[in-house]
């Protein structure tokens, strides 16, 4: 009776086992499809970068966010420009 027991105790961990590798293969194709679609749908869209130094304004951000792929949710309000902003980084295009 206990070696029966024994035999569906370790039927029953297999099958979970099983079961898990089936839905973690599952969730990497899933992953792998959607990276695979968002590569296609940028690869549709042409960016080009602004020549010179980038204007100073909320569509620079905007070209940025563009450019980059960055995807904002939609709760966000932003980014915003602040034109009060005292280091810009190397967004002016030189180096430090």
């Amino acid at each position: 009776m206990l070696n029966r027991f024994h035999h569906l105790l370790l039927l029953a961990l297999v099958a979970i086992a099983g079961w898990a590798a089936v839905l973690v293969g599952v969730a990497s194709l899933r992953e792998s499809l959607a990276l695979r679609a968002y590569e296609q749908a940028m690869s549709e869209v042409e960016v080009v970068a602004p020549a010179g130094s980038p204007r100073q304004d909320q569509e620079s951000v905007l070209t940025a966010l563009t450019m980059y792929s960055i995807r904002v949710p939609q709760h966000v309000d932003g980014p915003a420009f602040d034109s009060e902003l005292a280091d810009r980084g190397l967004t002016t295009g030189g180096l430090i």
